[in-house]
């Protein structure tokens, strides 16, 4: 009989975790995430945003193996030819030269403020577009802000800065969501395939 009721307790306990973790994951997390993305939006525009905006950056890239920046009227890579390893279609990258002195210094100073603005490693940031899908073909092929790529292994994920934009493009079914964080930033979740 006392084997019983310890069993009894611990199938409870059990039980009662389970439902707790569920709790946790349906109501709490999704708090929790949208508080932290917001956080990193808030970052990033207090810290990154200003820093690209005075140097006219257009590009960023750092995936290990190849970083790239284009800035004012200046594109670089290193190593140079690393572009075109990357991206074997785009023939144009195999005459982009190697980094001068202060194309290293300004690739150097944007990662450490991305380091220290958030938790999350950025690897690339560009213009957003919409995808050339036919769901969005009422969208304008217009730029939609600045992505923030984040690294990561299954996903593709980028916070967008995109001061006072109005509208978003609508979400793909399994493709890609777009998640308005506050006045000035989305999220969007694409993907990985």
């Amino acid at each position: 009989m006392k084997k019983y009721k310890i069993l009894k307790n611990v199938s409870a306990l059990i039980v009662l975790g389970i439902l707790f973790g569920t709790v946790f994951i349906e109501v709490l997390y999704p708090s929790y995430q949208s508080l932290r993305d917001r956080q990193i939006a808030g970052a990033l525009e207090s810290t990154a945003v200003p820093f690209i905006s005075r140097n006219d950056i257009h590009f960023f890239s750092d995936n290990g193996k190849c970083k790239q920046i284009q800035y004012g009227t200046i594109e670089t890579a290193s190593p140079q030819g690393c572009a075109y390893r990357e991206n074997v279609s785009d023939p144009s990258g195999k005459n982009i030269p190697s980094f001068s002195r202060a194309d290293e210094k300004i690739h150097k100073d944007l990662q450490k403020i991305l380091e220290e603005a958030t938790s999350k490693k950025i690897v690339d940031i560009q213009i957003e577009y919409p995808l050339l899908r036919p769901e969005h073909a009422s969208v304008t092929q217009a730029p939609m802000g600045l992505g923030f790529h984040v690294s990561c292994f299954f996903c593709r994920v980028r916070y967008v800065y995109w001061p006072d934009y109005k509208q978003l493009p609508p979400d793909i079914e399994y493709e890609i969501y777009y998640t308005p964080l506050n006045e000035n930033w989305y999220r969007v979740d694409q993907d990985w395939n």
